[in-house]
């Protein structure tokens, strides 16, 4: 989220449209289930997807999208995926200070170890 923001900021004579999935799934309620065990909600896929396509241009470009997933996505709606990676140990100590609970601090941290998202975005 932070490297999106700068990224945005620092092009100069070109803004995106900043897109934080995350928020969006909150704010839009683009889900149908609630994990409570996470205490987040379960985004529901087909839902960004449509919320996107009705809201803006996909095809015109200049979305700069925040996610941490994107094998939903269909290929068309990108010209370029970064993929940020973090150390194990400053990965834990992040989750932790936002609060998160030690079985998502898990998950989040065995996704990363695996590689989880990296094979997404081949």
């Amino acid at each position: 989220t932070t490297f999106c923001r700068l990224l945005n900021e620092s092009i100069e004579g070109f803004k995106f449209t900043y897109l934080n999935i995350g928020e969006l799934v909150h704010s839009k309620s683009l889900y149908q289930t609630f994990n409570y065990e996470f205490n987040v909600p379960e985004f529901d896929e087909d839902m960004v997807i449509d919320y996107i396509e009705a809201e803006h241009n996909v095809a015109k470009g200049g979305l700069l999208v925040d996610f941490h997933s994107c094998d939903f996505f269909p290929e068309r709606f990108f010209d370029i995926v970064l993929l940020l990676r973090c150390d194990n140990r400053r990965l834990y100590d992040r989750l932790a200070a936002r609060g998160y609970t030690q079985a998502k601090i898990t998950v989040n941290i065995e996704c990363e170890i695996l590689e989880e998202t990296h094979y997404e975005v081949l």
